[in-house]
């Protein structure tokens, strides 16, 4: 069961979506659509009438695009801010660290205790 009003609705319900995940997600769209309508079909409806209820059923591509986006695309963009802002706090503490030993070098001992008495005298 396939038509230009299928691969429309596929198309436009699977938008924000790219590459491979996109495919997928077409496919698995397109299997769950089909099967609905052929279960309308087994109720009594024509072939055309149960895909354009099965495509009403699923509501509006622009929706389902919507929470497929979400589903898809937000664990993934997550991950990467949670990545980020861990490498972004370690490099944060190291450079405290840097900063912290470099001035612990700095202030070492007083110049009186480091330098010898050249003068003879105790």
């Amino acid at each position: 069961m396939s038509g230009p009003d299928l691969d429309t609705y596929l198309r436009r319900a699977t938008r924000g979506l790219i590459g491979a995940r996109r495919r997928a997600v077409r496919q698995e769209l397109h299997a769950n659509i089909v099967q609905h309508a052929l279960d309308l079909q087994m109720g009594g409806l024509e072939a055309s009438d149960a895909l354009a209820r099965a495509l009403n059923d699923f509501g509006p591509p622009e929706r389902v695009s919507g929470g497929l986006t979400r589903v898809h695309t937000l664990p993934a963009v997550l991950t990467a801010l949670l990545l980020a802002s861990g490498i972004g706090t370690v490099a944060y503490g190291l450079t405290l660290h840097d900063a912290g030993t470099a001035k612990t070098d700095r202030t070492d001992t007083p110049r009186s205790e480091a330098a010898p008495n050249r003068t003879g005298s105790p």
